[in-house]
């Protein structure tokens, strides 16, 4: 199935209005201008948006109440990687994780080992380490992750205000996963078990002391293979290639293949922003609900509907 621009660019436009088009509005807006596509490409167009949920009502619709999200060259996605080994090492050298960073747009991969414990300190650590060794065409802005406990503490937060870096726990159904990064350990993972089964001749278990090497080997590999775009499209450029002089014709590349993606994940610099959706836009119209009223400190009546009045809204904080 062929993605038409055209279509990306009109659900684009109605959801940045806060529209939610239907399939048969979609349907018949490709009517209007001479597009034949049936409703099920349509639905297959719009579910294949990460953020975003397709069912039998509403095609285009934001799955929980907020979604903040961060696409734009410097916007990292990071996740803790584990290896397969439970053996207790309590080594000041042993690798208890490995911290995978990887940029949203440019695709630039990045892992940094964290040894002893998980504590505060030895995640500072790696996170120094990270920006010592992260390229400076597209400094370090923005901080994608799921709700790591170690990420959210008062600690870490205070880093990364000292650091100018705004760190965003992605909601909705992704708060428990972190998007790119969990995909590139997927990837990683795979790759790297069958370099140890071709040169072992047989399975291993993935151990972090022992197959340090191989992973970094692997990450420069791709750091210098050229970027995937879609089915059969390579860009001309790798991660380590691209630039701010050369990012324009990379988007360019992108928008051809795969408009969702450009449209959508990659956004294009006069995008590069901070985008943060909630639940109700000003206009839309509500009714307060209120579940129970407390009329003494033991006694709560419990009302429903206590306000008939329709309310406007003026104002949205994000």
């Amino acid at each position: 199935m062929a993605v038409n621009e055209k279509v990306v660019l009109y659900v684009k436009n109605a959801w940045e209005k806060g529209t939610s088009p239907t399939v048969h509005e979609v349907k018949l807006w490709c009517k209007n201008n001479g597009l034949t596509i049936s409703i099920r490409d349509i639905r297959k167009t719009l579910n294949s948006l990460g953020f975003y949920l397709t069912n039998s009502f509403k095609v285009f619709r934001p799955k929980l109440q907020r979604q903040t999200i961060a696409f734009a060259p410097g916007s990292i996605s990071v996740d803790f990687w584990f290896d397969e080994v439970t053996t207790i090492n309590r080594s000041p050298a042993h690798i208890v994780c490995c911290l995978v960073v990887v940029d949203i747009v440019t695709k630039l991969l990045h892992v940094e080992p964290i040894r002893a414990s998980r504590r505060l300190s030895n995640v500072v650590k790696a996170f120094d380490r990270l920006l010592q060794n992260w390229p400076s065409s597209f400094p370090i802005f923005a901080l994608n992750s799921d709700r790591e406990s170690v990420l959210c503490g008062k600690g870490m937060q205070a880093w990364f205000r000292a650091k100018n870096i705004k760190h965003y726990v992605l909601s909705g159904a992704s708060a428990s996963k972190a998007f790119y990064s969990e995909t590139y350990i997927r990837l990683l993972r795979m790759h790297v078990h069958r370099i140890l089964r071709f040169t072992l001749k047989r399975e291993v278990r993935l151990n972090f002391d022992k197959h340090l090497k191989i992973i970094k080997a692997q990450i420069q590999y791709m750091n210098r293979a050229k970027i995937p775009l879609g089915p059969d499209h390579c860009s001309k450029y790798s991660p380590l290639e691209i630039t701010p002089l050369n990012l324009g014709i990379y988007l360019e590349e992108l928008r051809k293949v795969n408009p969702l993606k450009y449209y959508f994940s990659a956004m294009t610099m006069s995008h590069s922003s901070i985008l943060n959706m909630a639940k109700f836009r000003i206009g839309d119209r509500v009714r307060c609900l209120l579940k129970s009223i407390g009329l003494t400190d033991k006694i709560k009546l419990s009302v429903r509907n206590v306000s008939l009045d329709i309310f406007e809204i003026l104002q949205v904080r994000t």
